[in-house]
């Protein structure tokens, strides 16, 4: 009974060393490459050297000749349907010198597996196992490095490529031309020289929930016309790019981890019609995602490029689309958009970046809407040298300076927008002409609300500019001929509309009221409209100052200090305006009262004179 007992322990402490055995080594393959090359971790029953099965040979040699003549030697078993598929397994292949391959398989139909081999030191000529014109393959659980490439696979078709170390190869780990409908999936790819994979002329192929790591160059390199393929689920970390695709079209790259990696995480260039949804992007020197080069018609959501130089950057292209993606606290932008037609950016969150939360530059007919961009250290939205472009319902809070910055633009709609609690001004338009404003709520700012400065032919309408520190609307030197109409311009601790250095602009059904100064004040403008206006309990209701030729008729002005008010002026007109308190121009009150003191004392002085000669009489 006790050597039952003492057998039982034995046996139940090797089955438990085995699991734990066996548990670390599943647990541990996909996390790291092998460093070392030593015997243990070859797959061992029989060695071969320069192999070849082509499945239409009709003469065999030595290391040479079809499925049946590998079976003869021991290299194969099975028959090659699909029941009973030829299966190459537990051997080791290398290659003795030259130029060639450690195995090749060629021109086969037939069903066959390669599991749990070793394929190694074919460099510096050619790969550790080649497949060309063939099918129905599948490699599994093998070990391929030290070679040119790992694999290469050449008009290969409905081949599965799994559970594989590939790696340490001078150039590729895994490199496939023209070949389609293959599944690359969860193997280790990594500390190649070039490219973890490369894939040419390719299409329809998934890569998932493999590990590319430390390549030299690529993680990924998709080229020439490779299209529909699926990249998802994968890890792609320590490389220089991490996935770069290049005049292809149709991918879809999805779940991926493409962080860490030295340059870029994602790279498209001229790929067109893509979706690339729900990657992470991070901690990359240069950019986490970049579309160049008329990369057209994509679908770029749910993304996240954090830590990044540049968060998510497109340059040329027409008609993407940006939406739910996250891109905080890179070093230059959330979102850059340069030279490019007809993209759309929405709700997108762009938080801490070092510049802008989002930038569009040289481009035309954006449409920039219901995005978070916020605490970013300069701007929120800025868009320069942009044309016929839409900013609508973006929230642009906290942000260092502007909430949004317009500057060299022409017919950009601002509308709807929250921009509050800026460090300067709310929304500022700079040198940009026939620009709406509309709709806008630009209330709390450490400046103005809404800037329009040195720029013409402008509507700023419908806006709610309050509880600025200090005024809420401000057109400043040099914007003429601009419509300023049925904006709330009150509670701000200057001014409520303030013109600087402006003419021929209309100021016309605002309400002012309620400013630390004055409803509407002109300095150096000149014939501008002020009509229809409501701009009570200020201290003017509208104060011109070296301003001339204005007109200022039938506005309200109530409970100010002074109803209206000029100086340094000339040629204005003041008429039909309903006031309490003065009705014009202020007198100042000491002066009044030293004319007053001054006509009583003559007054005095002449009665005192009548008196006394009248006395002597």
């Amino acid at each position: 009974m006790q050597n039952n007992r003492q057998k039982l322990i034995f046996f139940t402490l090797i089955f438990l060393f085995g699991s734990v055995t066996i548990l670390t080594i599943s647990t541990n393959f996909h996390t790291q490459p092998l460093s070392d090359h030593d015997s243990t971790q070859l797959k061992t029953s029989a060695t071969f050297t320069d192999v070849e099965i082509n499945a239409l040979a009709t003469t065999n040699t030595s290391n040479t000749g079809n499925w049946t003549w590998a079976k003869s030697i021991g290299l194969c078993t099975g028959s090659g349907t699909a029941g009973s598929p030829y299966i190459i397994a537990n051997h080791v292949f290398e290659y003795s010198s030259g130029f060639g391959y450690c195995l090749t398989i060629s021109n086969s139909r037939v069903y066959f597996r390669i599991k749990d081999c070793t394929f190694r030191n074919s460099a510096p000529s050619l790969a550790g196992l080649f497949i060309i014109n063939s099918t129905n393959g599948q490699v599994t659980d093998c070990t391929i490095y030290d070679n040119y490439d790992g694999i290469v696979m050449v008009g290969v078709n409905d081949t599965e490529i799994r559970d594989s170390h590939i790696y340490n190869n001078t150039a590729n780990g895994l490199h496939l031309s023209g070949s389609h409908i293959n599944t690359i999936s969860n193997n280790n790819i990594s500390e190649n020289s070039a490219m973890g994979m490369y894939l040419l002329q390719s299409s329809h192929n998934t890569i998932s929930n493999n590990i590319f790591m430390n390549n030299m160059v690529y993680g990924i390199l998709s080229v020439t016309h490779s299209n529909d393929n699926t990249i998802s689920g994968n890890t792609i970390t320590k490389n220089l790019i991490g996935i770069s695709i290049d005049t292809c079209r149709d991918t879809t790259i999805s779940n991926n981890d493409v962080s860490n990696n030295d340059m870029f995480g994602m790279y498209i260039d001229d790929g067109d019609e893509s979706d690339i949804i729900s990657n992470t992007a991070n901690g990359h020197n240069t950019m986490g995602i970049y579309l160049t080069s008329a990369s057209d018609n994509n679908t770029i959501s749910k993304n996240i490029a954090n830590n990044n130089f540049y968060g998510i950057f497109e340059s040329g292209c027409i008609n993407n689309e940006y939406s739910q993606n996250t891109a905080n606290n890179n070093a230059q932008f959330g979102f850059y958009i340069a030279g490019s037609m007809e993209s759309v950016l929405h709700d997108n969150t762009a938080f801490n970046n070092t510049l802008y939360g989002i930038f569009l530059t040289g481009a035309i007919n954006i449409s920039c809407t219901d995005n978070l961009v916020y605490e970013n250290k300069q701007f929120g939205v800025y868009l320069s040298g942009t044309l016929t472009s839409t900013v609508e319902d973006n929230n642009a809070h906290h942000n260092g300076m502007f909430g949004i910055l317009v500057e060299g633009c022409l017919s950009i709609d601002i509308k709807s927008n929250l921009a509050q609690y800026n460090n300067w001004s709310g929304i500022y338009v700079s040198n940009s002409d026939e620009t709406t404003l509309s709709d806008n709520t630009a209330s709390n700012n450490y400046q103005h609300g809404i800037v329009v400065d040195d720029s013409d032919i402008n509507v700023i309408k419908s806006n709610v500019a309050k509880y600025n520190n200090w005024s809420g609307i401000f057109l400043d030197i040099g914007s003429d001929y601009n419509l300023v109409s049925n904006n709330i311009a009150s509670n701000n601790n200057d001014h409520g509309i303030f013109l600087k250095n402006c003419a021929v602009n209309t100021i016309n059904s605002n309400t002012a009221s309620n400013n630390g100064k004055n409803g509407i004040h002109l300095l150096y403008s000149d014939i501008n409209s002020i009509t229809s206006n409501t701009a009570n309990n200020n201290k003017n209701g509208t104060f011109l100052e070296n301003s001339d030729m204005n007109t200022v008729a039938n506005n309200v002005f109530l409970g100010n200090v002074h109803c209206y008010n000029e100086t340094g002026s000339m040629g204005n007109v003041f008429e039909d305006n309903s006031c309490t308190g003065g009705g014009g121009p202020t007198i100042n009150l000491t002066f009044t009262l030293l004319i007053i003191a001054i006509i009583e004392g003559v007054a005095l002085a002449g009665i005192a004179a009548i008196y006394f000669r009248r006395k002597r009489k």
